[in-house]
């Protein structure tokens, strides 16, 4: 969800940007704001991918290790009762 806020957020002020360099020229400040909003958008962007990857890295290991324990207990009808979160 926050990945997408962010995008909507620069699709709004690229159009903003676009528009107005339309009115007034792209020689203004405007190049350069519409730039830096840009390198915003990306570091953002890239920060919501990394922490996605971080706790989809977390989810696996604990779905693994949950196997796991479901499968030394009660062997695989366990584990894959432990994978899909309930009680092994």
């Amino acid at each position: 969800m926050a990945k997408y806020c962010t995008y909507a957020v620069w699709q709004d002020e690229r159009k903003h940007f676009i528009d107005a360099m339309q009115r007034h020229g792209i020689f203004n400040f405007l190049l350069l704001r519409y730039f830096f909003c840009w390198r915003n958008f990306e570091t953002a962007y890239t920060k919501l991918v990394f922490t996605e990857i971080i706790l989809d890295i977390q989810a696996y290991t604990a779905i693994t290790k949950a196997w796991v324990k479901g499968l030394w207990k009660k062997g695989f009808e366990g584990a894959h009762e432990a994978a899909a979160g309930l009680a092994y």
